[in-house]
């Protein structure tokens, strides 16, 4: 995790920077514009940065086939474009007084592209459009991305996740933090985000690295043969038990169980695991006598459990035994710089599989680039609703489609990657990544009037509701549990949700508008009140 020095050595170079920058940019402290490669005619220049710490001092920043250098993440070695097709005459950077940052061809004959959109002379851009990602594409063959960087580079480390975003280095931050630690972890994330990986990180920094890592896919668990499963049985337990078996928890002693899908555990199956992980003990199908196991559990869900808790559906008394140490992994959308970075790793993976890992450094001198500039553009202005997982899949299934090809065969694929952004109403250029979220407050800070205006707002959606208060999820679901003004779905008897859908016809959305809770939490109520 480093040692005094390297704090201090951090502190003071984020110190320095701050002590550079224009009084225009003052509120953006902590933060700088770099530029970062998305696509070079040498494929695996692709996320290689530039920081431009110079435009914070009133100074321009020449982009041209000679300047700036561009480095990979955590190396020195810097080295400009250096594309033939690029012209000598610069795209000049610069930022004006009111902190926008200006982007100018210094001749007619330079071909540019801001957003996908030609520029002949002259784009300003605001800072809030850097935070979310501006592209500027050159000679219809290289594009970077203008955006911010924390001013403190990060350390250098990988732990096995792809990716430099100011997002995953918290993680990263998080993984290191807590990884010596015995405390059970709760990874949050969207499908595909990458969450499993997390875990599995977590494993390889604990004191328990060289012992067994379990993993288990909770929403696979079949009840019937769930003690069997995770606790293991003895011989002659039951017909077909020729032998003793240890169980998921046994297989695991001394180390780690990652349990995945979490929020999709059969509710039988939470009451087991509430016991063992209260106990410390399990007790194998036919066994004597239960038996002690070390384990530290570290869980994953992309289910809003806050809500499986007010709905009934999930044992409040489990998610307060699991959520020990609360880790979220940041969905690609949020962290858009790094597409070219997964790009470039999988790809290499990909092509590794069919013998054409050459694709990679072929395309220098070809007049037609294999992995065109316009996929890039859609890369960059797609959703990834799949997240790391959906953007591999797409890859794998465009070097398979396209083995022994000279171009990648788009055509399929490009169709399924529309943009989801449009343009702004001020011709400037349109955001490409999510928005910077509010600081966080305190929940003592919060007036019970204002909390409920804010639920009533979202249609007591929790997850809305508190980015929109500035606290944490579960700070909210905490709020709300002591609020006895407040209920949760999981209140709600049968007699009151059949009287109420009974007024209003069967309409979920009304019914859930009148008794003031969440349209999901309470369809996950009926469900569970109708098993």
């Amino acid at each position: 995790m480093g040692d005094g020095r390297d704090t201090k050595e951090r502190l003071a170079l984020e110190a320095d920077t701050q002590r550079d920058l224009s009084p225009v940019t003052t509120k953006n402290l902590g933060f700088i514009p770099a530029l970062t490669i998305l696509l070079h005619e040498e494929m695996s220049r692709m996320g290689e940065t530039c920081q431009l710490a110079q435009l914070t001092r009133g100074e321009r920043v020449a982009l041209s086939r000679q300047e700036p250098g561009f480095h990979p993440v955590g190396q020195s070695d810097a080295r400009p474009l250096l594309s033939r097709y690029l012209s000598r005459q610069p795209v000049w950077l610069e930022q004006d007084e009111d902190g926008r940052i200006d982007i100018i061809a210094s001749v007619p004959r330079v071909e540019l592209r801001v957003q996908g959109y030609p520029t002949p002379e002259r784009t300003s851009v605001s800072w809030e459009d850097v935070q979310n990602g501006v592209l500027i594409q050159l000679a219809d063959r290289l594009i970077v991305l203008l955006h911010a960087v924390p001013s403190v580079a990060p350390l250098g480390r990988t732990l096995g996740l792809v990716g430099q975003h100011s997002s995953i280095e918290r993680v990263r931050n998080d993984i290191l933090s807590v990884s010596d630690l015995d405390v059970p972890v709760l990874i949050r994330g969207e499908t595909g985000a990458g969450k499993e990986l997390v875990a599995s990180a977590i494993h390889r920094n604990s004191r328990r690295k060289d012992a067994p890592y379990v993993s288990i896919n909770m929403a696979a668990i079949n009840p019937a043969t769930a003690v069997s499963d995770l606790f293991g049985h003895v011989r002659g337990a039951f017909t077909g038990a020729s032998r003793d078996h240890a169980g998921y928890f046994g297989n695991a002693d001394g180390g780690t169980i990652f349990m995945d899908e979490v929020g999709d555990t059969p509710p039988e199956i939470q009451v087991m695991l509430l016991r063992v992980l209260e106990t410390g003990e399990i007790q194998p199908v036919g066994a004597r006598k239960a038996r002690h196991v070390d384990v530290r559990i570290v869980s994953a869900t992309d289910s809003n459990l806050e809500e499986a808790v007010q709905a009934g559906t999930f044992r409040a008394p489990l998610l307060h035994r699991l959520d020990g140490y609360s880790l979220g992994v940041p969905p690609l959308r949020e962290r858009r710089e790094d597409i070219p970075r997964l790009v470039l790793h999988f790809l290499r993976t990909e092509l590794e599989q069919t013998g054409e890992v050459d694709r990679l450094d072929s395309s220098v001198d070809a007049k037609r680039l294999w992995f065109p500039p316009s996929l890039m553009a859609k890369f960059m202005s797609y959703d990834w609703p799949g997240n790391v997982r959906q953007l591999r899949n797409v890859l794998r299934q465009l070097v398979v489609s396209s083995r022994g090809s000279n171009s990648l065969r788009v055509s399929t694929i490009a169709d399924q990657l529309e943009p989801v952004v449009g343009q702004s109403s001020d011709k400037t250029v349109p955001p490409l990544a999510g928005r910077p979220s509010k600081a966080n407050k305190r929940p003592s800070e919060l007036s019970t009037e204002e909390i409920v205006a804010v639920l009533i707002q979202h249609n007591w959606e929790l997850t809305p509701a508190a980015k929109t208060l500035g606290i944490a999820r579960a700070s909210l679901y905490t709020i709300i549990q002591q609020h006895r003004g407040i209920r949760t779905a999981g209140d709600l008897s049968a007699e009151e949700i059949a009287e109420a859908m009974a007024r209003h016809d069967d309409d979920v959305t009304r019914v859930a508008s009148e008794l003031r809770v969440s349209k999901r939490a309470l369809k996950m109520r009926i469900k569970a009140l109708n098993k």
